[in-house]
């Protein structure tokens, strides 16, 4: 599976790709609140001035058998490479940092619409169809990250209270639409 790990950091506005192994263990998406502070298992980076660090990636495989193209798409969450520093482990800041992991979703979600709607155009598959949905990914994950950086910024990594409720709604309800 073709995996690129996004790392989004409270207060960071940077975002590293890097290729996952299999060796890694990852926690698939499955609802808005479900990560805790357990989930967090990376030593916190003492010489980063942020609280938190969420690893989180969007994978897809594709798979061609018997004249049947699959693409499997998914959200999840890196524990081993997700952090929090020690004495920071209150409820508000584990939601925005579970945010960061479901705007990831609301972006996996978006992938899987723009699949969906590429395959019914698909007259054939060949060696362009691969490339084709690489284009589409990368597209996807540059507006994700630009979505991330927006959060972050408008929500002043969290400390705009006022702010951070008006995208815990706005993601709550991009979750709850069809996906």
């Amino acid at each position: 599976m073709k995996r690129v790990i996004v790392y989004i950091a409270l207060s960071l506005s940077l975002v590293a790709f890097t290729s996952s192994t299999k060796t890694e263990s990852h926690t698939l998406w499955k609802n808005p609140t479900q990560l805790s502070w357990k989930d967090f298992k990376s030593t916190p980076d003492d010489s980063s001035p942020f609280k938190a660090l969420t690893a989180w990636g969007i994978g897809y495989d594709i798979t061609y058998q018997n004249s049947e193209l699959t693409i499997n798409i998914e959200c999840y969450f890196i524990p081993e490479k997700s952090w929090v520093k020690e004495g920071h482990e209150n409820d508000y800041l584990l939601n925005h940092e579970t945010q960061h992991f479901n705007i990831a979703e609301i972006y996996t979600r978006k992938f899987r619409e723009e699949i969906d709607d590429y395959k019914k155009n698909l007259k054939k598959v060949d060696q362009s169809t691969g490339k084709e949905i690489g284009k589409i990914y990368n597209r996807i994950m540059k507006e994700c990250h630009a979505e991330q950086q927006r959060y972050d910024k408008e929500t002043h990594h969290s400390l705009e209270k006022d702010i951070q409720a008006k995208w815990d709604k706005y993601i709550q309800k991009e979750l709850s639409k069809k996906g």
